[in-house]
């Protein structure tokens, strides 16, 4: 009985993690199914409710420039979202007012349709719409003239045109409304792990740094700031996530740091390809290394605030700071040059590397009133 349960005991110890596994694996895909699935959900929740109430308080039979107002109003942020809602219902007061001008002076032809949108595209582009919300001007116009220009047409086209609109912001703001900013923590969190594989590749390199490693850690930090703007104007007139301002604040923290850094490890390589590589990679490998590892313990206190990440951070810009002392002090006896140029630029940088690191530290600490830790 004793083995007998001692070998039951053994197999749910291994049927555990394996189901734990494959709860993983079938879990992760039907998140990402979800994600994809909210715009085309909101998109058609805003339509569907736009024509209900169209119909409900207008009395139209195809209140279709409601639905459409709705659906194209429907963009990434909801600052976005009012902005060209807004810019679409100016876009047809401009092509009914434009439509019902002409048609007192010509009758629907080539030449007036060509004249409208002339008129409409060339009025939207001097207010500064969007191409979309210009197009609305000429579409709108169209449709009126098309009609002979009614007023009372014009009139309810306007009407629902408003309606859509509203409900696209309402639908934006407060059904599921947009959350960037766990993919720009991503983000920032990827530059990070960018520059760390850097600074050791460049401690272990026995070959000049190539220049497509800069070019990707360029592309990198040019993704992880348009993540961490985006996650920033995803707040504006957000109602429902107020409460990721501090986080918000403290991925732009993180990166305009991450960002100096990846600058000073662009002169650092400079410095290794275009310096005695021989002299120069001895002398920089432990602060380089060093480097590396105070950069892997910022993002993790980055991705983990309030945790024992803060020590490990401490210690390991305390490390950088003892390896970039040592590798000082045999400049000093270094006769002046090109060579000794490139060393003192390569130990500047890092020094300036452990400073901007620290300072934001620092800042995302909430002992002085900086951002409170919070997880994005």
């Amino acid at each position: 009985m004793v083995a007998l349960k001692g070998i039951a005991v053994g197999r749910e110890s291994i049927r555990r993690p394996v189901r734990r596994h494959l709860r993983g694996m079938n879990a992760q895909p039907l998140r990402e199914l979800s994600v994809r699935a909210i715009p085309p959900a909101k998109a058609a929740l805003a339509a569907g409710l736009s024509w209900w109430l169209a119909v409900l308080t207008f009395g139209s039979h195809q209140p279709y420039f409601a639905s459409l107002a709705a659906i194209l109003s429907l963009q990434v942020t909801v600052y976005e979202t009012l902005a060209f809602g807004a810019q679409r219902i100016l876009g047809v007061v401009l092509g009914i007012a434009l439509s019902l001008s002409l048609v007192h002076f010509l009758k629907a032809s080539a030449v007036a349709v060509a004249l409208l949108v002339f008129l409409g595209m060339a009025v939207s582009s001097l207010l500064g719409f969007r191409a979309r919300a210009a197009s609305q001007v000429g579409v709108s116009g169209l449709l009126v003239l098309a009609l002979g220009g009614k007023p009372e047409y014009a009139a309810a086209r306007l009407m629902e045109t408003v309606l859509g609109a509203m409900i696209g912001v309402l639908v934006q703001a407060f059904v599921w409304p947009p959350d960037p900013t766990p993919s720009a923590l991503q983000a920032v969190a990827a530059l990070g792990r960018a520059i760390e594989r850097e600074l050791h590749a460049l401690a272990s390199d026995r070959e000049p740094p190539k220049p497509d490693r800069v070019l990707a850690l360029v592309r990198q930090a040019g993704e992880a700031q348009a993540a961490v703007t985006l996650a920033r104007q995803s707040l504006r007139l957000n109602p429902l996530r107020r409460g990721r301002a501090k986080d918000a604040s403290r991925l732009e923290i993180a990166f305009a740091a991450l960002g100096r850094v990846a600058i000073e490890v662009r002169g650092m390589g400079r410095s290794l390809r275009d310096g005695e590589r021989q002299v120069l990679q001895p002398m920089a490998r432990r602060p380089l290394e060093a480097a590396g590892a105070a950069v892997r313990a910022f993002v993790r206190e980055v991705e983990q605030p309030g945790s024992a990440a803060g020590g490990t951070l401490d210690a390991a810009l305390a490390a950088l700071r003892q390896r970039n002392a040592e590798a000082l002090e045999p400049l000093q006896g270094w006769a002046g040059g090109a060579g000794l140029r490139d060393a003192a630029a390569l130990v500047s940088d890092l020094g300036r590397l452990e400073q901007d690191v620290k300072k934001a530290a620092t800042a995302l600490r909430p002992r002085h009133g900086g951002p409170q830790a919070g997880p994005a």
